[in-house]
């Protein structure tokens, strides 16, 4: 009996060691085997410094690569070992929360997961640049008894970028500088050019600016376009296009606007005279006056003929007190305002001087008087140049007899 009962016990603990030999031989399928999953992406994606890629794909080492935000992300799955069904997830590795991307059933060979770049994420938010994100593929066979699970690293980068510090405003006539950048290399392959395109105006029409032409995965430039002068006191705006094309044939878009701002005539000069041309002495230090960009200035009867000034004084009979530009110049005055001559614009003053009647001489000028001046000798200057404005300030007018007749005034200028 006792031989019977050990003999009993003897074949309880083999068949206890075959299920537990069974079981293992379960769990062991379920884990992953070297080879199950393999990924492939386009070249590009694994080329980050611009040389051919270190690995001939599929390669089972590939776990990651670099994507344009832009791009659709493209990942080629091959599955072995029996595995056929295939599901994609988004996987959040800070809170593990997923969101399942593709399935795949009956999968015989390679099989291509494409998503838009724009929505990797778990969330209906679109992962930004310089994240990286996380798909988790899954593979079964089907009778589900045996799985494998890889994740992939989907690297994301803006192909192409507008400075951060690139300027949204910009006095009219003034030069500005937009850079912009290709930062690292993604699926997107080579730029080979970069085009600008403006329009003044958000419903206006657009004007090409020019392009320039590159060969390289990464690269930093800037375009300087110069912004146009605003023809009235009403502030509008620029609106800059940039169009990258990459050896993959893809474009890349963006746009950036520049507001455009007065051009404020922010020097100025104070105190200034002019003399009595038939001045005699040590008078004839402050006969007449230039007015030449970025060098206004007294002159001298002598060493500075007054033919060549901008601002001359003349003597009307024995009390009218005038100016007027030297024979040899050309610069004309209209008559302005004071609110105009607190805060100078080119626009303000350009509108009010298209609206008056220029002259190249004032017979009779009183103290408070305003006047806009087109400054003949900044032709060719920038446009900001062209005009000055001064106010009198002071009138000495001396009996017929003296040449000591003076004007004082005040001056502002670009």
């Amino acid at each position: 009996m006792k031989k019977k009962q050990l003999i009993y016990i003897g074949f309880l603990g083999l068949a206890s060691v075959f299920a537990s030999c069974k079981k293992d031989e379960i769990f062991a399928t379920k884990q992953n085997a070297p080879g199950d999953i393999i990924f492939s992406v386009p070249d590009a994606a694994l080329n980050s410094s611009g040389v051919q890629p270190q690995v001939t794909q599929p390669d089972i080492n590939i776990a990651a690569g670099r994507f344009a935000t832009t791009d659709d992300v493209k990942i080629t799955v091959s599955l072995n070992g029996g595995l056929t069904e295939l599901t994609v997830d988004a996987l959040s590795t800070a809170s593990g929360s997923t969101a399942t991307k593709a399935t795949f059933t009956g999968v015989s060979g390679p099989v291509d997961f494409v998503g838009n770049a724009s929505t990797l994420g778990v969330t209906s938010a679109a992962p930004a640049s310089g994240t990286a994100n996380v798909l988790r593929f899954t593979a079964t066979n089907a009778d589900k008894t045996k799985s494998a699970v890889r994740v992939f690293t989907v690297n994301l980068v803006d192909p192409f970028v507008l400075t951060a510090s690139n300027p949204t405003t910009g006095n009219g006539d003034s030069t500005i500088i937009l850079a912009f950048s290709v930062p690292a290399s993604t699926t997107l392959a080579k730029v080979t050019k970069v085009e600008y395109f403006a329009k003044r105006g958000k419903n206006n029409a657009e004007t090409s600016l020019g392009s320039k032409t590159y060969d390289a995965t990464t690269a930093s430039d800037n375009f300087k376009p110069k912004l146009p002068t605003n023809p009235t006191a009403l502030v509008d705006t620029m609106y800059y296009r940039f169009v990258a094309t990459y050896a993959t044939g893809k474009t890349v878009t963006k746009n950036t606007t520049v507001r455009l701002l007065p051009i404020t005539l922010g020097r100025s000069i104070t105190g200034q005279t002019i003399i009595n041309p038939a001045a005699t002495g040590a008078d004839t230090t402050r006969v007449g006056y230039s007015l030449a960009f970025g060098t206004p200035k007294q002159t001298r009867k002598v060493a500075d003929p007054i033919a060549n000034d901008d601002l001359v004084l003349v003597v009307s009979g024995n009390s009218d007190i005038g100016f007027m530009s030297g024979a040899g110049n050309g610069s004309r005055f209209v008559k302005s305002t004071a609110t105009i001559f607190t805060t100078p614009t080119y626009e303000v003053i350009n509108t009010a001087f298209s609206a008056g009647t220029p002259t190249t001489s004032v017979a009779a000028a009183f103290v408070g008087d305003v006047y806009i001046v087109e400054i003949s000798r900044n032709t060719g200057k920038p446009i900001s140049a062209k005009y000055g404005i001064f106010r009198i300030t002071g009138i000495n007018a001396t009996p017929s007899t003296d040449t000591k007749d003076l004007v004082t005034f005040d001056f502002k200028y670009k």
